[in-house]
């Protein structure tokens, strides 16, 4: 073979080689392109079947939520489980053969159609209802019924919107339903139950309005809340709701709103039952309003507020003013005509204090603190006897100067004669002790005023008297030797006197009522012996007014409370 058919073949082959590479690339190229096609291809086709699975799985998934897809003329082209579910027919029988409104009832698509069409003259009934509510964009829930398959008219909540298509233009109404069976029934309950709680509400408050009590509540705020019944409003003179309740209750009495503040911030803080109880207890228990007197009682409640009852005592407190006032009339008429001896002794007494007594201490020299401390004896002397005898005004008039007198004596060299004047003047206890004697001469005449001490005899007593008086008058001779006549002459001078014991048992009076204020318990007074003993009142007068002080003191101090 020659040289040049040599190198002839070579570039053949080469030539050839150059091919057949360039096949082999292209034949590459071309198997890679199909994979990748065919892996694109079935990746598009496994998204399409796995989003097609989810939204069937969606669709299935709500099975409480009927959803029905309709073209525009309302042939169902959409029914999801929860439409089987609902409605009770299947996807077969219900897919393109049935209309949305065999589903509605006729006359609440009637309904409807009037609301929608309002005062115009338009009709709008049948799908074109639907279109109304979309169009409007009325896109809420109402309520319809379905008719179900079985014939039942089932309650549900139906929210209808439009979709499109990819231009945008509507191609049906999405009708999403659920059954609201329960939640009517649910409804019906709690609105039966809400007007029973009102019902409740209405016959509470009727009760506590009518109750004449004022009820109210607070917070750890302290504000009072809204709700209260009427009476507050009439014993507070105002509305409490969002008022400070310390403020309400004694916005004149600083202390007592302070005090009021911090036993409410005590109760709290405390966790045992029993303390906070006792600390409520310190809480002031009356309110004053002007002429009324409200006793207030405070309780706590599980919800950590605390309740206010609050009742009116002005007319009871008066009531019971009125009693004592009675009581202590009667007794004062009962006692002056029992104890008639005493009741004038003490009279005249007081009268001679008043006249006399008290002008002479005025106008004496003594030293100011001296003077004061003299009235105080003299006026807590006289306010125990006289309370002794029941007497209703003049009691308390000297009670009132006595606790004056206390003060200025706090004043020690600061104290004038002039202020003790000025507080203890005959004027001012001789109005309330004539007050007092004109209930007497009121009940029992001026005559017996008029008299004075009685002294009783009894009848054999008087005949005695009358005997001894004929033979005097006829001249008779008294022999004082005989024991009849040596008996009856000593009758008549114990007349004017009184026996030690009767002296001791006038005091138990004043020891019970002593001990019924302090509320302490007293036996009665026992005296053994001294009938016989016979002392004259006018000479023992000083002695027996300071057993008052005695008899009172020993009450006050020497005798301790009942254990409750």
């Amino acid at each position: 073979m020659s040289q040049q058919r040599i190198t002839e073949v070579e570039k053949e082959n080469r030539m050839l080689r150059e091919e057949l590479k360039l096949a082999h690339d292209a034949a590459k190229v071309t198997s890679t392109q199909v994979v990748k096609q065919f892996e694109k291809t079935e990746r598009v086709l496994r998204n399409f079947q796995d989003i097609n699975a989810e939204h069937q799985a969606v669709l299935d998934a709500v099975s409480q939520l009927s959803l029905i897809a309709t073209d525009l003329q309302g042939t169902i082209t959409l029914f999801n489980q929860g439409a089987i579910n609902l409605l009770g027919y299947s996807a077969k029988d219900a897919l393109n053969k049935k209309n949305i409104l065999s589903i509605y009832p006729s006359d609440e698509l009637q309904v409807m159609g009037s609301a929608l069409a309002g005062a115009s003259q338009i009709t709008i009934s049948g799908i074109h209802v639907f279109d109304q509510l979309v169009r409007r964009k009325l896109l809420q829930a109402h309520k319809w019924h379905y008719q179900c398959k079985s014939g039942e008219l089932l309650p549900v909540s139906v929210s209808i919107t439009g979709f499109q298509d990819a231009n945008g233009e509507r191609i049906g109404y999405l009708h999403s339903a659920m059954d609201i069976t329960q939640h009517n029934q649910l409804e019906h309950e709690l609105q039966k139950a809400k007007e029973l709680a009102e019902e409740a509400n209405l016959g509470l408050a009727s009760l506590l309005d009518n109750s004449g009590q004022g009820f109210l509540s607070f917070g750890p705020d302290m504000v009072i809340d809204t709700q209260y019944s009427l009476a507050c409003e009439a014993m507070l003179g105002w509305s409490p709701s969002g008022r400070n309740a310390a403020d309400v209750f004694f916005h004149g009495d600083a202390a007592k709103a302070d005090l009021f503040r911090t036993i409410i911030s005590s109760v709290l803080d405390e966790s045992d039952p029993y303390i906070r109880d006792s600390m409520l207890s310190l809480l002031p228990v009356e309110i004053l309003r002007g002429n009324a007197i409200l006793k207030a009682e405070y309780k706590i409640l599980d919800n950590g507020k605390f309740m206010a009852i609050l009742t009116d005592i002005t007319e009871e407190r008066r009531m019971a003013a009125m009693l004592h006032t009675e009581r202590c009339r009667l007794e004062l008429i009962v006692m002056a005509v029992s104890d008639s001896r005493n009741f004038f002794d003490t009279v005249d007494a007081f009268r001679e204090f008043l006249a006399h007594g008290l002008p002479r201490m005025l106008d004496g020299t003594a030293a100011p603190k001296i003077l004061a401390r003299g009235l105080y004896r003299e006026i807590h002397t006289y306010k125990g006897l006289l309370n002794q005898f029941s007497f209703p005004g003049t009691p308390k008039a000297l009670h009132d100067i006595e606790t004056c007198l206390s003060g200025l004596l706090s004043l020690d060299d600061a104290l004038t004669r002039e202020m003790v004047a000025e507080l203890v003047s005959p004027d001012t206890l001789q109005v309330p002790f004539d007050e007092d004697i004109a209930v007497l001469s009121d009940a029992l005449g001026e005559e017996f005023l008029a008299h004075g001490e009685n002294i009783i005899l009894s009848g054999d007593q008087a005949l005695q008297l009358e005997k001894l008086a004929i033979r005097l008058l006829r001249g008779d001779t008294v022999d004082a030797s005989v024991a009849e006549m040596r008996t009856l002459l000593n009758e008549i001078i114990t007349l004017r006197k009184v026996s030690f014991g009767d002296v001791l048992m006038g005091f138990d009076g004043m020891i019970r009522q002593t001990a019924e204020r302090m509320e302490k318990e007293v036996a009665p007074i026992e005296v053994t012996g001294g009938d016989d003993v016979w002392i004259d009142p006018y000479i023992y007068r000083p002695f027996l007014r300071s057993l008052v002080h005695v008899f009172r003191n020993t009450v006050a101090h020497g005798i301790e409370s009942p254990d409750v």
